[in-house]
């Protein structure tokens, strides 16, 4: 079935397919990582072509669609379609709004009180800690639009707000396994009180020492 999709004209088709190589090069964008990969003219004679898009492309294309009907139910107030649709396919609740928010759909189901909705995308590794265009994570949006169930809901898995003095541009806290001080190359051991421990000034303080004392 040709469908239109292929040739030379501006019809209806045409214009399909365009519409269609647009969106899917937005959604690579926005993924980033091996996405990037992909140009707007790789994408077309993809499309062009009738054939079926890679595995990679199938996924992100599935994952956005159902996130944008995600989007869609939440500001039409359709909750239970929503928590619905994330049984089905939980990578939608990483898919942002393209409006000025940049919100999750954690942020648009807090802020509105949708709390069994929130529920059940707060049980999600890492969203409750998602942060929206304005750096706030849901927590801090659900705080601020009086919504008391939904912070009850947000508090019970774990979510903080963000702090005061917190800098806008951090993005997370590295583990402290990450920045923990490497272990002395020798001597010490595991334990002790600290007097085996060894490092460049104190050997050099020990070489001193020595030369020193071999003075006449």
């Amino acid at each position: 079935d040709d469908s239109g999709d292929s040739g030379g004209d501006d019809g209806g088709g045409s214009h399909a397919l365009r519409a269609r190589q647009a969106q899917l090069w937005r959604w690579c964008a926005a993924e980033g990582g091996r996405y990037e990969q992909y140009s707007k003219g790789e994408l077309m004679e993809m499309l062009r072509s009738g054939a079926p898009l890679p595995p990679d492309l199938e996924k992100l294309e599935a994952k956005w669609a159902a996130g944008l009907r995600l989007l869609q139910y939440i500001k039409r107030g359709e909750e239970e379609r929503g928590v619905k649709l994330l049984g089905s396919c939980t990578d939608a609740a990483w898919c942002r709004d393209d409006g000025p928010s940049g919100a999750y759909p954690v942020h648009l189901a807090a802020e509105r009180g949708m709390a069994r909705l929130v529920g059940a995308l707060a049980a999600l590794p890492g969203v409750v800690d998602s942060r929206d265009s304005r750096y706030r994570p849901p927590l801090e949006v659900a705080r601020a639009a009086g919504q008391q169930e939904v912070e009850a809901v947000l508090r019970s898995f774990g979510a903080k707000a963000r702090a005061v003095h917190q800098p806008a541009v951090q993005i997370a806290k590295l583990p402290d396994t990450l920045g923990a001080s490497p272990a002395p190359a020798s001597g010490g051991g595991k334990g002790g009180d600290g007097d085996g421990a060894s490092g460049p000034d104190t050997a050099a303080a020990g070489a001193a020492a020595s030369a020193t004392a071999a003075e006449p």
